[in-house]
């Protein structure tokens, strides 16, 4: 189970280090956890985060959409990226069974 205050956070620069990633977040609150998985020496594009309090993940949430590395920061509650992939998945199933139908009807 994730944390009620954790951010999933994405489209990091490779050249991302936990350390400052942890840095600049602490400025929204108290860190419990965080996980910046690595490929070698080089970020993976994406952590998540676990706040303290639900103010952390507020202010940590107010960060999407900014500048961070040159790139423009994604950051969402923990698990809404789950559930929006299972929502694509589940309308391409939609997708591939109406074609299946349709090709029965030919």
């Amino acid at each position: 189970k994730t944390s009620d205050f954790e951010v999933f956070v994405h489209n990091l620069t490779f050249e991302t280090k936990q350390a400052d990633l942890q840095k600049d977040f602490s400025e929204c609150g108290a860190i419990q956890r965080m996980h910046m998985p690595m490929k070698g020496e080089k970020c993976m594009g994406f952590a998540w985060i676990s706040f303290k309090t639900q103010e952390g993940l507020d202010r940590a949430l107010a960060y999407d959409g900014d500048t961070y590395g040159g790139r423009r920061l994604k950051v969402e509650k923990s698990g809404k990226h789950l559930s929006r992939a299972e929502g694509e998945r589940s309308l391409k199933e939609q997708v591939k069974a109406a074609n299946e139908a349709a090709a029965e009807l030919v």
